[in-house]
């Protein structure tokens, strides 16, 4: 299943409990316009599960920060193959949010070249 090119709900974090955790004791990696928050957690079915922030401070309208939470989803969805095979033979899965920091949208080939760059920086850490 990881190496479909598919974004479940079993990848998403929605537990509270998961992200309260994630933001109080987890690591930061930043690749411009990306926050990513991250932390090591005990294996479990999924390896990765991933939450995807926009800030209301940033963006007023919902319409936009749906679009750029959109972007972003999509983007991971379709680079996330190489974090996957990285993480299959570890001993931990990974939860992670990516938190977006600029004030204005950027084109989907930016998000994309940025999220790879971020997801390699993210292997080389880990």
């Amino acid at each position: 299943m990881a190496n479909e090119q598919t974004f479940p709900k079993s990848q998403k974090l929605c537990k509270r409990s998961d992200i309260q955790y994630l933001l109080s004791n987890g690591q930061t990696l930043f690749t411009y316009p990306l926050l990513c928050k991250y932390i090591k957690v005990a294996k479990q079915n999924e390896e990765v599960q991933v939450a995807v922030v926009v800030s209301k401070k940033r963006f007023k309208h919902a319409v936009d920060r749906n679009r750029v939470k959109r972007l972003i989803r999509e983007t991971y969805r379709k680079n996330k193959q190489p974090l996957f095979a990285m993480l299959a033979d570890k001993d931990f899965s990974l939860h992670a949010m990516f938190i977006y920091t600029e004030n204005h949208h950027l084109s989907y080939h930016i998000h994309e070249k940025k999220i790879k760059e971020l997801i390699n920086n993210l292997i080389a850490k880990l």
